[in-house]
């Protein structure tokens, strides 16, 4: 079998995955903690699917959650938990399946968003341990899940 090269990616930006986030319709209560996490978890999620990565932007551990250096640098006029603008036009996104995986990864893991806007600005993640929908994605973030315990 052969293996596909590790830094292999569809050629998108961090921040053109981050602007696709910030210009949907609901985006208007999107922290740049959220965004991250969306960024990661859509990287990842199409890593698991297709072998390639979306962008070769590397992640860190930044209080508790994955962290991009060029998100952090690009927003750093915002604290992490501070709404972030809302975008009016959507990047162009060339494949339907990655629109579709970005459109999954949002919905999967932003549902609750608008009712957890308080102090405390809770991002629901646990997404993966109620819902019966996406069983490859289940297993594959259980695993990757562990890894930032």
């Amino acid at each position: 079998m052969e293996s596909t090269p590790k830094n292999e990616s569809y050629g998108y930006s961090i921040l053109n995955i981050a602007n696709w986030f910030l210009a949907r319709e609901e985006s208007q209560y999107l922290t740049l903690e959220q965004v991250q996490k969306l960024c990661w978890y859509a990287n990842e999620f199409t890593f698991a699917n297709t072998n390639k990565r979306l962008f070769n932007d590397v992640f860190y551990i930044y209080k508790d959650i994955p962290s991009s250096i060029t998100l952090l640098h690009n927003y750093n006029q915002y604290d992490l938990f501070e709404i972030l603008p809302k975008l009016n036009n959507k990047p162009y996104i060339k494949e339907i399946e990655i629109q579709n995986y970005l459109e999954n990864i949002f919905k999967l893991f932003s549902k609750d968003y608008k009712e957890n806007i308080s102090k405390d600005n809770l991002f629901i993640v646990h997404a993966l341990e109620d819902s019966n929908k996406e069983n490859k994605i289940k297993k594959y973030f259980s695993k990757i899940k562990k890894f930032f315990k």
